[in-house]
């Protein structure tokens, strides 16, 4: 996540505010993430000894020490959501809730379940390589997202306000295993790795 420092708590740094070690002039899209939501770089570049592969949007990310967390907006996320996914398919796959109010309360406006049996481990030191498209629509407003079970489970490229990575429409998007590009994640037992982007442009 561009600005942010290696293994930074990423905190309010999209909410216009500073990440866990001072980092400051983060944009002020109105979006928090509990203390244990660690920023991650390029294991070419910022963070080696990375054990990620492929990721499709190098070189920022974004991890959790846990196997859950919730990222808050209180500008709220209309349309819907998507990300790209990668899993150790030997383990419970996760499931991505997103509700009307914030901290996960109020209604659930939509559930997701990514398919980890798409994501198998990689035989190399970089476990983490292939990814999968995944993405949901929902009516009303969400201002808060849910991970559960995100353990062994690697997030990028989340995108608030479509179903599609990166993109500005609805369509259901398309699993796809990127083509080599590399990345990722600074030490064994992190989990959860995303990019952040509104349908409007990135983070």
């Amino acid at each position: 996540m561009q600005g942010l420092q290696c293994a930074e708590p990423v905190e309010s740094f999209y909410n216009g505010s500073s990440g866990g070690f001072g980092s400051t002039e983060g944009p002020n899209d109105r979006v928090t993430f509990p203390t244990l939501a660690l920023a991650e770089g390029d294991a070419t570049t910022s963070c080696p000894g990375s054990n990620f592969l492929n990721e499709p949007l190098a070189p920022d990310a974004l991890i959790s020490l846990f196997g859950n967390f919730t990222m808050n907006d209180t500008d709220g996320i209309t349309s819907g959501l998507s990300f790209y996914y990668s899993s150790n398919g030997a383990f419970t796959g996760p499931t991505i809730d997103s509700y009307s109010w914030l901290n996960g309360t109020s209604t659930l406006l939509a559930s997701m379940n990514p398919n980890v049996a798409l994501t198998p481990f990689c035989t190399t030191t970089e476990q983490f390589c292939v990814w999968q498209a995944d993405g949901a629509t929902f009516s009303g407003t969400a201002e808060s997202v849910v991970f559960k079970n995100v353990d062994y489970t690697a997030f990028d490229d989340l995108t608030l306000g479509s179903s599609t990575p990166g993109g500005v429409t609805t369509t259901p998007p398309v699993n796809t295993a990127p083509e080599p590009s590399s990345l990722l994640l600074c030490a064994a037992g992190l989990v959860g790795l995303l990019s952040f982007s509104r349908k409007f442009g990135e983070g």
